[in-house]
């Protein structure tokens, strides 16, 4: 199989390579910041609020969406808010921080799918570099910094944790993407269903 650390470190190198480089296709990076910042800094409820509203801000014109509300779950916002108070008004340093916490993101899954290759008896290598090296994941993750890494590290923790039986720690992770991005809550509902027909048939074989 392919040797854990050369998968390991390709794509770390490949992300770190990436962390600094300019947004390209995507500008989702500057919606996060400016409805973090305008729960973080001007205390308004971006669910509800428009950007609109704060268009005398210097990062207002980095908008690309100014007339929609957030459609972002309330724990990215306030983890980009927090960000937003770190970058100390800098929207470089703003965005570059996104951009790290979603590679460190990254590397949670990565993790989460070598652990889970490992006790499937597959090659942990492998699994490591088809999603840390996949350059649909490249341009989306590390290039585009997009939340979707903060729902793929709980989606794979989640799995690993409901297959060693801690269905409660799995029904959290799953709780909190569906708070990153709405989405997930797909998954989340489609898990508790599971859960419930699996213990009526436990209940049934007793």
């Amino acid at each position: 199989g392919l040797p854990l650390r050369f998968a390991l470190g390709g794509a770390a190198v490949l992300h770190l390579v990436l962390l600094p480089a300019a947004l390209t296709q995507s500008q989702d990076v500057y919606a996060y910041l400016f409805y973090g910042k305008m729960w973080a800094v001007h205390g308004a409820n971006p669910v509800a609020e428009l950007p609109l509203r704060f268009a005398s801000d210097p990062w207002f014109p980095w908008l690309r969406w100014p007339d929609q509300p957030s459609v972002y779950g309330p724990l990215w916002t306030m983890l980009t808010g927090g960000i937003v108070r770190l970058s100390g008004g800098s929207l470089l340093a703003a965005v570059l921080l996104v951009k790290a916490v979603v590679v460190v993101l990254t590397g949670v899954a990565v993790s989460g799918l070598v652990r889970a290759a490992g006790e499937r008896g597959l090659d942990p290598g492998r699994a490591a570099l088809l999603f840390g090296g996949n350059p649909i994941v490249l341009v989306s993750l590390p290039l585009g910094g997009h939340a979707d890494a903060a729902v793929a590290a709980c989606w794979v923790w989640a799995l690993l944790e409901d297959r060693r039986g801690r269905t409660v720690t799995a029904s959290l992770l799953l709780a909190a993407a569906t708070l990153v991005k709405a989405y997930a809550g797909i998954a989340l509902v489609v898990y508790l269903v599971a859960l419930i027909r699996r213990r009526g048939a436990w209940v049934r074989a007793g």
